[in-house]
């Protein structure tokens, strides 16, 4: 996949998620502030263009086929307008950004017990193309025994 087209799903995730509406609540300022500087360029760019309303549709209305038709507008102009590409994929580099679209799925992790202790049937499924890590069973200690089996992990 090219770099403008992990771009720009990356912030049509970040834009449609519920985690971007509440991204100033339970974030840093600072992620809150590098999102802010996102969604400015891209609004500034779309209305120089006359498809501002597609981010504004996606924002109040993210239907597959609107996440799809502004993730197509976005692509288009990135592949057109090179600087803008290179502003976005430099927003979207920060540290801030990276870790709020970072997946992490952990399952049995500083776990302690007296007796014994077992992970079983567990499933993890991560989004194909966001950064992130899965991992089952680390740092547990068990005064008897510790189990670990039929676990999966996939990508979707």
């Amino acid at each position: 996949m090219e770099l403008v087209t992990l771009t720009a799903a990356a912030i049509t995730t970040l834009i449609v998620s519920e985690a971007a509406k509440e991204l100033g609540k339970n974030t840093g300022k600072a992620v809150s502030e590098q999102f802010g500087k996102v969604l400015t360029a891209i609004r500034d760019k779309l209305s120089t263009v006359g498809t501002e309303g597609l981010l504004t549709r996606v924002q109040n209305q993210p239907t597959e086929k609107n996440k799809a038709q502004f993730q197509d507008e976005l692509e288009t102009q990135m592949t057109e307008d090179k600087a803008f590409a290179n502003l976005l994929q430099k927003l979207m580099e920060q540290p801030e950004l990276a870790e709020a679209l970072r997946q992490e799925q952990v399952i049995g992790e500083k776990l302690k017990a007296k007796g014994s202790i077992e992970l079983d049937g567990n499933t993890q499924e991560a989004t194909q193309g966001k950064p992130g890590r899965q991992k089952i069973g680390s740092d547990i200690e068990a005064g008897e025994s510790i189990k670990i089996s039929n676990n999966s992990q996939r990508k979707l």
